[in-house]
C-alpha cells in the first residue's frame, strides 16, 4: 500500500500536495456517492504518476491534478453526478460498475482513443504518459461506454 510517509517512494513535495488535497479527493467522492447512491473507491499508483510526472518536469501538483474539482476526479465526478440526473442512466452506470471502483491509469499502448472503459466492473479512466495534465476529461460522454 501507498503511505505518504514513505519518502523512498514520492519527494515530499508530492507527498504533502496528496495530503493538502485530501479533503477534496473526500469531498469529490462524496458528490458521487450522492449522485449513484453507493459508494465508490478511487484508485491510482502514485508512483507510476510520480515518475511520469518527474520524467516530464511536472512535478509535485499530484494532488491538486488529481483531486481538485478542476482535476481528473473533480472532473469525473461531474460526469457522473450529470449522468446520475436521469435514472435509467444512474440505475445503468450502477449495474455497469459493481466494483465500486473509479481507476486512474496508463494504458499499456502509448496512445488510446478510448480515454474511459469499464472493465472488471470497474470505470477507468486512461490518460496516456505524453499529456498527464492536460487530458479534457469535461467534455466525454459517459453514455457511449454504458
Amino acid at each position: 500500500l501507498f503511505s505518504m510517509t514513505d519518502p523512498g517512494k514520492l519527494s515530499l513535495k508530492a507527498r504533502k500536495s496528496l495530503r493538502d488535497f485530501e479533503a477534496k479527493r473526500v469531498e469529490n467522492l462524496t458528490k458521487i456517492k450522492a449522485a449513484t447512491g453507493t459508494d465508490y473507491e478511487f484508485e491510482y499508483d502514485p508512483e507510476v504518476i510520480h515518475k511520469t510526472a518527474t520524467d516530464r518536469g511536472d512535478l509535485d501538483d499530484m494532488g491538486r491534478v488529481l483531486f481538485a474539482d478542476d482535476g481528473y476526479l473533480g472532473r469525473i465526478a461531474t460526469l457522473i453526478t450529470k449522468l446520475c440526473l436521469d435514472d435509467l442512466s444512474k440505475e445503468t452506470f450502477v449495474d455497469a460498475t459493481p466494483a465500486r471502483k473509479i481507476v486512474f491509469k496508463f494504458p499499456e499502448e502509448v496512445w488510446s482513443s478510448e480515454a474511459f472503459v469499464i472493465k472488471d466492473g470497474a470505470l477507468i479512466y486512461r490518460t496516456n504518459r505524453f499529456g498527464l495534465w492536460m487530458n479534457n476529461v469535461s467534455s466525454f460522454d459517459l453514455e457511449k461506454i454504458l
